[in-house]
């Protein structure tokens, strides 16, 4: 974390959340273990039911969907 809050940004800003998604099959366990070693909020997006696999169920309308998620988390 400290690599994009003073590389990056030259420690003029900071990492106030990570968002996380995916398909991964492990990916509740990643999200456990972000939780478990970060200090930040760690928000999951919502999947969307019946997806799996890489790249099942895209489509605009999921994507639409996941962009006016991250939309509402900066409201």
């Amino acid at each position: 974390m400290n690599f994009y809050q003073n590389s990056l940004n030259h420690g003029k800003k900071q990492v106030h959340r990570i968002v996380l998604d995916g398909d991964h099959p492990w990916l509740e366990y990643i999200y456990e273990q972000m939780g478990s070693r970060f200090d930040i909020p760690i928000i999951k997006l919502k999947g969307q039911p019946g997806a799996s696999g890489c790249g099942a169920g895209v489509s605009s309308v999921h994507l639409n969907a996941k962009k006016q998620e991250l939309q509402n988390l900066n409201q």
